[in-house]
């Protein structure tokens, strides 16, 4: 099967199908391989950001939402 045709047959399967793949596919994948710089990066530089967020509460939020209006 070339690569074409199998696309043409992923797209014609329906959603639950496709998910069975992608869940077979991520199994097959080697989950020992080493995660690259760059992922670390990201995740240390998401993880600053989060630390630094500010959170309102559920009142203050609805008060803005309704007061926008």
């Amino acid at each position: 099967m070339t690569r074409p045709e199998r696309a043409d047959a992923i797209r014609d399967l329906a959603e639950e199908e496709k998910l069975d793949l992608l869940g077979e596919l991520w199994d097959s994948l080697d989950h020992e391989a080493p995660t690259p710089e760059w992922h670390k990066e990201e995740l240390d530089r998401r993880l600053a950001s989060a630390d630094a967020a500010s959170f309102s509460s559920w009142s203050e939020a609805k008060a803005r939402i309704l007061g926008s209006k």
